[in-house]
């Protein structure tokens, strides 16, 4: 993964939008990782701490629950200042890329950091009675959402299928530009079936914004791009046989 970074745009892609918090956290943490080179560290010493405290938990040990809230609390709250960093460079460049496709709508981002407020040893404290009933940690970061608004509500409610894919492309363009410029490392774009949801026009600045960058992408698509076809080398496949124009 640290040597060939890649960036995966398909038609499910719009589930980054619509469907619940998980995907937003692991985009989120797949920039992260390229970029901030010692958070893969942070987030294996969150993940063992909870998988311990949750053991305890599990068999009822207060106590030695407790003993592994400080490593928690201090890898957790370390994540959750990267993540809120990485998330507002992150809305810097997804305004500029909206822009640029030509989207005829702003997305707002919001972290919530999955503790309420406050310190989270002090979130983890106060929930210990609850989380022994639950058998497992209800705080923290690994309940953290990214919030995705357009005008006053939800990107998910707001947005079409269209603008969702195009919101889609926006923010693997920004985190593609992010994991070069601040992570030192060019990342390899997938796109899958380009066509899907977006009219002729936004094709053609999907691909003129492509076409504009140094970059090593391939995109899958039934219909051939009309856009800057002189720059670049088509495979075609019909019936199982790949030709190359």
């Amino acid at each position: 993964m640290r040597r060939v970074p890649i960036q995966l745009l398909t038609p499910a892609s719009h589930e980054l939008v619509e469907k619940g918090p998980e995907l937003r956290r692991r985009f989120l943490d797949q920039g992260l990782f390229h970029v901030e080179h010692d958070y893969h560290r942070l987030v294996g010493d969150y993940v063992r701490a909870m998988k311990q405290r949750n053991a305890a938990l599990r068999d009822g040990e207060s106590r030695l629950a407790a003993t592994f809230e400080g490593v928690l609390a201090a890898s957790g709250t370390a994540i959750q200042q990267l993540r809120a960093r990485y998330l507002q460079s992150l809305q810097d460049r997804v305004g500029r890329c909206l822009e640029e496709l030509g989207a005829d709508f702003d997305v707002r981002l919001e972290l919530r950091s999955g503790w309420g407020g406050g310190e989270l040893e002090v979130a983890l404290k106060a929930q210990r009675a609850r989380d022994l009933k639950l058998g497992f940690t209800s705080v923290g970061p690994h309940r953290a959402e990214v919030k995705m608004s357009s005008g006053e509500r939800a990107a998910s409610r707001m947005l079409s299928r269209g603008q969702q894919k195009l919101l889609v492309y926006a923010l693997g363009f920004a985190q593609l530009e992010l994991i070069e410029e601040v992570g030192g490392e060019q990342p390899l774009l997938l796109v899958d079936d380009l066509g899907a949801e977006l009219d002729r026009q936004r094709v053609d600045a999907v691909l003129r914004w492509l076409l504009e960058r140094e970059i090593q992408v391939f995109v899958a698509s039934l219909e051939a791009p009309v856009t800057g076809l002189e720059a670049v080398r088509v495979f075609h496949v019909e019936q199982g046989r790949v030709n190359l124009s």
